[in-house]
C-alpha cells in the first residue's frame, strides 16, 4: 500500500514533469551507488524512514512536490550553469528542456528568497537606526549560515587520519562578532588541534541601501561526529576463489538482512579489506570464520545557533577477526 498524502495545490501547480520525476525515482530506488542522493531527497523532504522513502518514490507521480524540493537541495548543492548541466545529465538524464524546467525552480525559488531578505534587511536597517542595537536584531537579520564558514572538510581528514575510537567529537565553541566585524572564538587552543579554522564574521548587506553592516552578536559553533555501527561482531564464513584469486563470502546473500541501502557498500569494502589482511595473505587454510564489526555512513557536522552549515562522510571502517 502506498504512502497516503492529499494532494496539496502546490502539487497541482509543479512544474516538474512526470519524465522527470520518474528518472529521479528510478535512479534513487534502484541504484545503489545513489545513496548519498537518496539521503538528500530524505533530507529536503523531511522524510525519516527507508520505508516511507520507498512508498514516495514508487508513486512519484503522485509526489511532484517531493521530486520538486528534491530538485532545489539538488541545484543548492551543485549549482545552476554548466557544473548544473553535467550532474542533472549524468545522474539523472534530464534533457536539455527537462534542466531548464529544473533551473527555473531553482531561480525562481532564489527570487523569492531575495525579496524577502530585502525586506528582512530593510525592517533590521530601520530598527538599527532608531534603537542602536535591538537585542533581537539577530533573529530578524537576513542572517546566512554560508556567511559563516568551517573548513569542515579538513575536520574531516583529521578525523580518518586519527587512529579509529567509537567515542566521538562533540564540542561546543563560543563566537563573537563585535561591531566592527572582528570575530573571536573560545576556546580557541582546542579548535586549532581539530582543524584549520577559516571563518568570516557573518553580515547583513542591505541591498536597497546599497550598504553594509555588521552584526554584534554572539553564535554558538558545534561540531558533532556521528559514527554508525552497520554490524557488531557478525560472525561470516568466507572462502578462496581460486579462480580470481581472492577471497569471497562463502554465502553472497550474508547481509540480506542488512539495511538495503548498506549491502553492496559492505560486501565490495568487506571483500577488499579482506583481500588486504596479512592475516589472510598467505593462509594455507581456504576457508575461515571471521568477526566482522563495521562502521559506515559516519559523519561529522557543524551547527551554528543550532543551525546546520556543513556536513562531511567520513570513511568507513572494518575490523575484521580471524576465528577459525
Amino acid at each position: 500500500m502506498g504512502y497516503a498524502q492529499k494532494k496539496t495545490a502546490k502539487q497541482q501547480k509543479s512544474l516538474v514533469t512526470q519524465s522527470m520525476a520518474q528518472k529521479i525515482a528510478e535512479r534513487l530506488l534502484y541504484d545503489n551507488r545513489s545513496m548519498f542522493y537518496r539521503s538528500m531527497f530524505n533530507n529536503s523532504n523531511d522524510i525519516r524512514t527507508l520505508r516511507e522513502s520507498d512508498a514516495i518514490l514508487s508513486e512519484i507521480g503522485k509526489h511532484l512536490d517531493y521530486a520538486e524540493n528534491f530538485i532545489i537541495s539538488f541545484f543548492d548543492y551543485f549549482g545552476t550553469g554548466n557544473d548544473g548541466y553535467i550532474a542533472a545529465k549524468s545522474i539523472f538524464y534530464f534533457t536539455p528542456d527537462e534542466y531548464a524546467i529544473a533551473e527555473k525552480i531553482f531561480k525562481d525559488v532564489q527570487a523569492k528568497e531575495k525579496q524577502k531578505a530585502i525586506k528582512l534587511e530593510q525592517a533590521v536597517y530601520d530598527a538599527y537606526v532608531k534603537d542602536g542595537f535591538p537585542s533581537n536584531i539577530r533573529y530578524k537579520s537576513n542572517y546566512k549560515p554560508e556567511k559563516c564558514k568551517i573548513d569542515i572538510k579538513s575536520i574531516a581528514d583529521y578525523i580518518n587520519s586519527m587512529e579509529f575510537t567509537e567515542s566521538c567529537i562533540n564540542t561546543s565553541y563560543e563566537v563573537v562578532t563585535d561591531k566592527n566585524g572582528k570575530m573571536s572564538i573560545s576556546p580557541y587552543d582546542n579548535l586549532i588541534s581539530v582543524s584549520d579554522f577559516t571563518m568570516s564574521a557573518p553580515k547583513v548587506v542591505f541591498e536597497t541601501l546599497d550598504k553594509t553592516l555588521y552584526i554584534p552578536t554572539r553564535y554558538r559553533l558545534r561540531i558533532e561526529e556521528t559514527k554508525v555501527k552497520a554490524l557488531s561482531d557478525r560472525k561470516v564464513k568466507i572462502t578462496w576463489n581460486k579462480r580470481t584469486q581472492q577471497w569471497d563470502l562463502e554465502n553472497p546473500y550474508e547481509f540480506s538482512d542488512v539495511e538495503r541501502s548498506y549491502r553492496c557498500s559492505i560486501t565490495g569494502d568487506l571483500i577488499d579489506t579482506l583481500n588486504k589482511q596479512s592475516e589472510l595473505k598467505d593462509a594455507k587454510k581456504k576457508k575461515h570464520t571471521i568477526s566482522v564489526t563495521a562502521f559506515i555512513d559516519s559523519n561529522v557536522k557543524c551547527y551554528l545557533d543550532g543551525r546546520e552549515i556543513g556536513k562531511e562522510w567520513l570513511q568507513p571502517h572494518y575490523f575484521v577477526k580471524v576465528i577459525k
